[in-house]
C-alpha cells in the first residue's frame, strides 16, 4: 500500500557512506555502454570504495537496459536487499524507470534504507521512494564524466560531500565563473525539496506517484526540450494540481532547452515566468543541477531554505 506523503512526518535519512563501503551501480532505465560502466567503476574505486556492477548492466532490449522490465526491477530490489551494499548509484537515465514502478516490492525496500542517487529519468524512483518507502534520496551523481574537466572535479566533490557528510550539505550556490543563477522572482522560502526532471514529473501526473508540493520547494530541470514542450509539461502539472501550494521554485540550468537567437516564439525564461511566475513565490533559473556541465548532488525530501535573491539553497 502506498504511504501518503502527508502521513510521513520525516523521511528516513540513509546512513552516510565511508571508504571501504560497497556501492552498487544499476541501470533502471536505458542500457549502459562499456565506457560509462568503466567510468562509474573508476570514480567509485578512486575514492576507496568497492564497486558492485549489476549483473545485467550490459544487457539491453530496444532502448531499455536489462532483458525485460522485471530484470531491471529485480536489480533495483537486489541492491536494496544486499546487506553488503551501502549505497546505490544509477549509471544513467534515458527512459524506462516508470515501467518498473509497479514491479517493485516497496515493503522490502522500505526495510533497507540506503544512500540512493541519480537524476533525469531516475526522477520516477525519487518520487516513488519518497512516497512508498519514506526514504530521502539524492538528486545528482558523479556520472557521466567527461575528460577530467573543472566541471568533473566540481561534480565529484559535490557528490562525495553529500555521500559522506549526509544531507546537511550547507549552502549550495552557483559556480564561480560558471552559468549565473538568475533571480526571476525574489524572496525567500523554506520547505522540503522535491522534484527532478520536468518531463518525468509531468508524466507522473495522474498516477499514484504524482508529486505533492504543498508547502514544498520544487526543483526542476530538463534536457533537449524546446520552450513550447517545457510549456506543455508545466501546463500539465498546473492542470493536474501538482503545483498547488508550491512554496518556491528552483529551475536548474537547462542550456539545451533555451531558445536560440534565430528561433521564433517564447524563450525558456519567458515560459518559466509565464507558467510559474503566477504563484508569486521565490523563483530562480540556472541552478547547477541536472543536465548541466556543473551538477550538484543535493538531498531530495529534506528541508531547505531557498534564497532567490542570492540564488542559493541552504541545507541545515
Amino acid at each position: 500500500m502506498s504511504i501518503e506523503t502527508s502521513k510521513i512526518a520525516e523521511l528516513t535519512v540513509p546512513e552516510r557512506l565511508k571508504p571501504g563501503d560497497t556501492i552498487a551501480v544499476i541501470a533502471p532505465a536505458s542500457f549502459v555502454d562499456d565506457n560509462r560502466i568503466a567510468g562509474a567503476k573508476a570514480v567509485i574505486e578512486s575514492r576507496g570504495y568497492q564497486a558492485q556492477i549489476s549483473a545485467n548492466l550490459k544487457d539491453s532490449y530496444g532502448y531499455l537496459a536489462g532483458s525485460c522490465d522485471q530484470a531491471r526491477a529485480d536489480a533495483f530490489m537486489n541492491a536494496f536487499a544486499d546487506q553488503n551494499v551501502r549505497g546505490i548509484i544509477c549509471a544513467r537515465g534515458g527512459y524506462g524507470t516508470m515501467r518498473i514502478l509497479p514491479l517493485i516490492d516497496w515493503t522490502a525496500v522500505r526495510k533497507n534504507p540506503k544512500f540512493f542517487c541519480g537524476f533525469s529519468d531516475i526522477t520516477a524512483l525519487h518520487s516513488a521512494l519518497h512516497k512508498e518507502a519514506g526514504m530521502m534520496t539524492y538528486h545528482g551523481g558523479p556520472m557521466p564524466r567527461r575528460e577530467n574537466t573543472i566541471a568533473d572535479d566540481w561534480n565529484d566533490n559535490s557528490f562525495w560531500q553529500a555521500a559522506e557528510s549526509g544531507p546537511s550539505v550547507g549552502i549550495v550556490a552557483g559556480v564561480p565563473n560558471g552559468p549565473p543563477v538568475e533571480t526571476l522572482v525574489g524572496g525567500q522560502a523554506t520547505g522540503v525539496l522535491e522534484g527532478g526532471n520536468l518531463t518525468l514529473l509531468a508524466a507522473l501526473c495522474g498516477t499514484r506517484w504524482q508529486i505533492d508540493l504543498h508547502g514544498k520547494i520544487l526543483l526542476v530541470e530538463d534536457i533537449s526540450e524546446a520552450p513550447y514542450r517545457i510549456d506543455r509539461s508545466l501546463t500539465q502539472m498546473l492542470l493536474s494540481g501538482a503545483l498547488d501550494g508550491v512554496a518556491g521554485i528552483v529551475f536548474g540550468h537547462s542550456p539545451t532547452c533555451e531558445r536560440g537567437a534565430d528561433d521564433e516564439g517564447f524563450t525558456l525564461r519567458e515560459v518559466i515566468l509565464d507558467r510559474l511566475g503566477i504563484f508569486g513565490v521565490p523563483l530562480i533559473y540556472g541552478f547547477p543541477c541536472g543536465h548541466s556541465d556543473f551538477r550538484a548532488t543535493i538531498p531530495l525530501g529534506r528541508t531547505v531554505n531557498l534564497d532567490a535573491n542570492a540564488g542559493t539553497l541552504e541545507f541545515a
